[in-house]
């Protein structure tokens, strides 16, 4: 990816940092966090981003606890990530995804362990369906469409009038999988997608899906190629540090805090970080966690990061829509057909007047459409 997409990130990584700075210094703000974050308390967590000035920093620290409650919960629902991870095509994730959404009994019964944190019943179905070795990836699919709609609410100005249930996970999951049905359903397109997310080169992603019309459903899209890619690079690159069983959850959050706060003193170790995620240098990374300390987190700041990545890199995909001038067109004239955007002249003669070369003086009549007299 390019330089100043790296430079970007980094630019999350320090905002991030410094958000959580005043909350990691206190175990019982960070506690107060973390638990309006898992009720889903609007108040509660606007209130404590508020009291430090943080409001218009939501977002990113939605976005880093999603990260840390996702590696966490599917450690926990799917037990360590092998040691010899699978490899996983984009096509091989698409059928997974059709696969396990195809029974909505299923999906449904899928997601509410994921609400409830039920281990035993998220397993057994895994293994119902036979696909314990890409465990990872249903899970964090799961979590990151659920995050998504917990950041909306816990960050969103308004209070909602709901929380996250199975009642809208459940509906934001089948449009996920809808979308990605459709895409599975064009290979040639697929393919050129999974290109450009191993190249990481959201042009080519973004002009594939917009050539072939997939505008209306890019950020469900996305969201799920980066579940794709954050899942296939992290397992791999921190295969050499097998997470460990955790018994209190409160106090490992805490720790990871104050880590993502510390590594805001040293930028260049933060870019080496998010260079090495990007470009999937597995020995890189390995000697910046060891050099850093940091093998019981590896896991954690893999995917946080990578989230940051992703992020950026949906905005490129997907870019939010272009407006829309109010007008199109002065007098008889089209502003994109008839006048030359570089210097305001007119291209051509319409209806026997008006070019080339001419330029406009007087009232201007600005209308939508071509009224012919």
């Amino acid at each position: 990816m390019a330089g100043n997409f790296i430079e970007e990130i980094g630019q999350d990584v320090a905002q991030t940092a410094a958000a959580l700075g005043p909350i990691a210094n206190d175990e019982l703000l960070m506690r107060l966090l973390v638990q309006s974050f898992r009720a889903q308390d609007h108040e509660g967590f606007r209130d404590l981003l508020a009291r430090y000035e943080l409001l218009d920093r939501c977002e990113l620290v939605c976005r880093w606890l999603c990260a840390k409650h996702c590696t966490l919960l599917c450690m926990e629902l799917c037990g360590p990530p092998p040691v010899d991870p699978p490899e996983l095509s984009l096509r091989e994730f698409a059928e997974l995804t059709a696969r396990v959404s195809r029974d909505q009994e299923v999906l449904e019964r899928l997601a509410g362990a994921v609400l409830e944190r039920d281990e035993l019943a998220f397993r057994a179905i895994v293994e119902k369906l036979g696909i314990q070795r890409y465990c990872h990836y249903v899970c964090h699919w799961i979590c990151s469409v659920r995050c998504r709609l917990v950041c909306d609410i816990l960050c969103s100005p308004e209070k909602p009038y709901y929380i996250v249930s199975c009642v809208h996970l459940l509906p934001a999951l089948q449009q996920s999988a809808a979308a990605v049905a459709r895409l599975a359903a064009n290979p040639k397109v697929l393919a050129t997608v999974e290109k450009g997310v191993l190249a990481r080169d959201c042009d080519t992603v973004r002009v594939a899906l917009e050539r072939a019309g997939f505008q209306g459903v890019c950020h469900w899209i996305c969201r799920w190629l980066c579940v794709w890619r954050c899942v296939r690079v992290c397992v791999r690159l921190c295969a050499p540090f097998p997470a460990v069983p955790l018994d209190d959850l409160l106090p490992e959050i805490h720790d990871f805090a104050r880590v993502v706060v510390k590594l805001n003193e040293d930028p260049d170790t933060v870019a080496a970080l998010v260079s090495a995620i990007d470009e999937e240098d597995a020995e890189r990374y390995a000697s910046l966690v060891k050099q850093l300390g940091l093998e019981r987190f590896c896991h954690q700041l893999c995917f946080w990061i990578c989230r940051l990545w992703c992020r950026r890199f949906c905005i490129c995909v997907c870019p939010p829509p272009r407006p829309r001038p109010w007008f199109t067109h002065v007098g008889h004239f089209h502003i994109y057909a008839d006048i030359n955007a570089a210097n305001g002249l007119t291209n051509k003669a319409v209806l026997g007047h008006g070019g080339p070369d001419f330029g406009f003086f007087g009232c201007l009549e600005l209308r939508v459409g071509r009224v012919l007299r």
